[in-house]
């Protein structure tokens, strides 16, 4: 019973830590959460929220990342909310932007949603409660870098 324990806390820890280290990349790349030239509106103010803005220039926000904290909560299974995910780097948004050398953001994230599906032993319920945790470490960091 103690060993199913410790085995149990230490898997805990290693899925943490793995989930710490996705954060930690993906906020690495701080212009790319604080970019001033996405999103200009060229004058056009007071046109709603985007202030003119085309839908594509206002990238990723984080409260966007939070909200997917709780989507990847109530999907229904890992693929649904991958099939989201995938929408919105066709959308646009920031997910479809230059992250890192010649990597997409959405694709940087499948990729570690993708691991962590396999981590989880390919279990929906547990890969979408740790998908929840990744979006809510990823917007402890966006926070902490855009203020």
């Amino acid at each position: 019973m103690g060993s199913t324990i410790r085995n149990q806390n230490n898997t805990n820890i290693e899925m943490t830590e793995m989930l710490l280290g996705y954060v930690d990349r993906l906020g690495s790349n701080k212009d790319f959460w604080l970019r001033t030239d996405r999103g200009k509106n060229d004058g056009m103010r007071g046109r709603g929220r985007s202030g003119g803005r085309d839908q594509r220039d206002r990238g990723i926000g984080s409260s966007g990342i939070r909200n997917l904290a709780s989507m990847a909560l109530n999907a229904e299974c890992y693929k649904e909310f991958r099939l989201f995910i995938e929408y919105k780097k066709g959308k646009g948004n920031g997910w479809n932007d230059i992250y890192e050398k010649d990597k997409v953001f959405a694709d940087i994230v499948l990729e570690y949603m993708d691991e962590i599906y396999e981590k989880c032993n390919r279990d929906d319920k547990e890969t979408l409660r740790q998908i929840s945790r990744l979006f809510g470490y990823l917007f402890w960091k966006v926070k902490s870098i855009a203020g």
